[in-house]
């Protein structure tokens, strides 16, 4: 049912993304100069919709039995041949943004491939038959149920980044240039505190089952502690490498301290985005994931839209966008933590059962 999920929903977002991206491109305010190369790569980007789906949701059942190893590997080879296809595509062919593109969205495919042929040679129940690929109505309703309100907080989520991009496109392409050059390195550091609450969803779903509640709390607090020692780091190293890495990218002095204002505001919502990835994935291990979505919505996308729309039109700069990270991730974390507390699920199902 999974998979038939992902192929369903992937050719739906590659339809409507191919469709409707120069419209989008066209409300963020995309300057003119570079409006047709980011058509040619989003439009190119949805086409691997389906393969990226498949990975994520190939991976999320690998990591549900404990197995979380193969799909790193098969994350690290995708990004390898990313790499490489980069070099081949854009340096060897010349093909520019569209090689860029088509060099994702081939390594996505390899990914999803490797994930389709190992839930193949899986045991069962894990096994996938190619053959009975379908939706299953009886299992369809929890899946719904569970991945939802997850999934319209993502919705969410990328619609307020989509309005932050368009009040960031307002000042030029220089701005541009500067934010995307540590955007570059950015997601690596997001990726860490959204594998902490990966990782706490699966452990705390399988302790639930095994009826282990006392280990379900153990993992809340190891994952903060360790996350927060390993964002410590990470945000020490921003802060005194930024501008290098960040001229990496761009050799413009102007662009490279751009960038910077980006590390220095961005680096505090690392922390804080790992207190609420934790929190909310320790939650959605016990099946509680509308609460936490609802509790998102309203803290993280609401702040930002309402602020780009009020403080923003008041003092247009590039710093007063950049402070709304901080600001909406520390509401939310804190709106979260009263949540948890509220909810208590580790001593409310246990006294259950």
């Amino acid at each position: 049912t999974a998979i038939a999920m992902a192929i369903f929903g992937g050719l739906v977002l590659m339809g409507v993304g191919v469709l409707v991206s120069r419209t989008i491109l066209g409300w963020l305010n995309t300057p003119e100069d570079v409006l047709p190369l980011a058509v040619t790569y989003i439009r190119i980007y949805f086409c691997g919709m389906i393969p990226s789906l498949i990975y994520n949701i190939g991976s999320g059942i690998l990591r549900a039995v404990g197995d979380s190893k193969r799909p790193l590997y098969f994350l690290i080879a995708s990004c390898l041949l990313n790499i490489v296809l980069d070099v081949i595509l854009v340096v060897g062919f010349e093909m520019g943004v569209g090689g860029a593109a088509l060099a994702t969205i081939l390594s996505q495919a390899g990914s999803a491939v490797l994930v389709i042929i190992t839930l193949m040679r899986s045991p069962r129940p894990l096994k996938l038959e190619i053959k009975k690929i379908r939706l299953h109505l009886d299992l369809l309703p929890r899946i719904v149920r569970i991945g939802l309100p997850a999934g319209f907080q993502s919705v969410m989520f990328s619609l307020s980044n989509l309005i932050i991009q368009s009040a960031i496109n307002s000042f030029g392409t220089d701005t541009i240039a500067g934010y995307t050059a540590y955007g570059k390195m950015d997601g690596l550091f997001w990726m860490v505190s959204g594998a902490f609450g990966v990782s706490v969803t699966t452990f705390v779903a399988q302790n639930f089952g095994a009826k282990k509640f006392d280990r379900c709390k153990k993992s809340l607090k190891l994952c903060l502690l360790e996350g927060i020692v390993i964002e410590g780091l990470m945000v020490s190293f921003l802060l005194f490498f930024g501008r290098d890495l960040i001229s990496v990218f761009t050799p413009n002095p102007e662009l490279v301290e751009i960038g910077y204002i980006r590390v220095m505001f961005i680096t505090t919502a690392h922390l804080l985005s790992l207190f609420y990835d934790v929190m909310s994935g320790y939650m959605r291990g016990y099946g509680i994931s509308l609460s936490p979505a609802l509790v998102t919505m309203c803290c993280i996308c609401g702040i930002r839209i309402i602020w780009i729309y009020t403080v923003f039109e008041h003092f247009r700069s590039f710093t007063s966008i950049m402070a709304v990270y901080p600001l909406s991730l520390g509401v939310n974390a804190l709106a979260i933590g009263i949540l948890l507390l509220i909810k208590r699920p580790a001593k409310k199902y246990s006294a259950q059962v």
